[in-house]
């Protein structure tokens, strides 16, 4: 029987601003299993700028369509063709009805829309210093409309502060992950996840569940989650929210359909410590797909330096999302080594870009992508002992 004490719930994760995709989805998905005389589906084609065409491959008799695209527009044509004036994610959805059979069916996906008319203009970033036993600052340093915060420290541990301080209670990696959103605009958002090695924790708990979880940008809809627990000698159980379980540490698991669930780890030490964090396996904004998606449960990879002064005193990329060559500028405020790297979202390297020593004043790198697949990459560009972070969207 799973333990359950010391039970612990994060629920700072589900964000208004991310209502209005997860209702979209949870309430249309039970007509898809209604009657299977009538299924609806799509597909769709990226135009460019924003511009979508949908085709219909629903299966039925006689069918009536209605289409709802996520950002307040509908259609009631068999194919349709939409011109979004925003970037970000959106939940598509199409309902059919068959008057033969009296069947009714709804099918969703969600798409991510760039080059729209007005683009989100938010970068994620931040840096942070290590103030001893275990103690950290976190320097909020996004840029664009966004000016809500939220926070996520691995440990189970969260903050809606701009810079927040964090004192984690064992030693021991953790994924920290920074959310920045437009409250304004509900489909401007970034976020930017970093590894960080905490130490010097003075009389650590035994043991501590905690995890995060981001999309996964190399699948869309599926989700990476990253267990960042700590302690000796761990036993894991893990929980998927529909009835599935795991004992592995780092399990792949695939649900049947879009949820959402709420996921559950415990670990104990066999010594007396048990420790349980849940949380909701859609939060932070993640469309999940109709049919299902995929959690790639991994261990964080430590990607991070401790972060000191600063000698970065401006940093720009563009252009972003990038096709072939991307120009990265740094203003230095003194000559300083410079090192240059790209990593995926969980912190594996996929380029060395540059490390080399720079003077002070603007230096200019260019680099080219065409060795890396179309997707979302982290760009960490270290100096004197600290690091910025960009978000980096290949698009050819």
């Amino acid at each position: 029987m799973k333990p359950n004490n010391n039970l612990k719930t994060n629920n700072m994760k589900t964000l208004n601003k991310f209502k209005f995709l997860l209702v979209a989805l949870i309430s249309l998905s039970s007509f898809g299993m209604a009657n299977a005389q009538c299924q609806a589906s799509y597909t769709y084609t990226d135009n460019g700028a924003g511009n979508f065409s949908f085709t219909n491959t629903s299966v039925g008799n006689f069918l009536s369509y209605s289409w709802t695209f996520g950002d307040g527009n509908s259609s009631n044509t068999n194919n349709a063709q939409h011109q979004f004036t925003t970037n970000g994610n959106y939940a598509v959805c199409l309902t059919i009805f068959d008057s033969i059979n009296q069947c009714t069916d709804t099918y969703c996906d969600s798409i991510w829309v760039t080059g729209s008319g007005t683009p989100c203009n938010i970068t994620a970033s931040f840096n942070f210093i290590d103030n001893g036993g275990g103690n950290y600052s976190f320097n909020n340093n996004s840029t664009g409309s966004g000016t809500d915060s939220y926070w996520y420290f691995g440990d189970g541990g969260s903050s809606n502060s701009t810079s927040p301080s964090h004192t984690f209670a064992a030693n021991g990696i953790y994924t920290i992950q920074l959310y920045i959103a437009d409250p304004l605009d509900s489909n401007c958002y970034d976020y930017v996840v970093q590894t960080i090695n905490v130490s010097g924790v003075s009389n650590p708990v035994p043991c501590q569940a905690g995890f995060v979880i981001f999309p996964d940008s190399s699948v869309s809809g599926n989700v990476i989650v990253i267990n960042s627990s700590t302690g000796n000698n761990l036993t894991y159980f893990w929980d998927f929210g529909d009835g599935n379980t795991s004992t592995l540490a780092y399990p792949n698991y695939t649900y049947s359909t879009n949820g959402p669930f709420q996921i559950c780890l415990t670990v104990s030490n066999g010594n007396g410590c048990t420790s349980t964090y849940c949380d909701s396996i859609n939060s932070g904004g993640i469309v999940l797909k109709q049919s299902g998606f995929t959690i790639n449960i991994q261990a964080p990879a430590l990607t991070d330096i401790k972060n000191e002064i600063d000698l970065i005193s401006e940093l720009n990329t563009y252009p972003n999302p990038v096709k072939n060559n991307l120009t990265i500028e740094l203003n230095l405020t003194e000559n300083t080594q410079i090192e240059i790297v790209a990593t995926d979202l969980i912190g594996n390297i996929v380029a060395k870009i540059i490390n080399e020593s720079m003077t002070i004043g603007i230096n200019t790198i260019q680099w080219n992508v065409n060795n890396l697949p179309n997707g979302v990459y982290l760009l960490n560009i270290k100096s004197n002992n600290s690091i910025k972070t960009k978000k980096l969207v290949i698009n050819k």
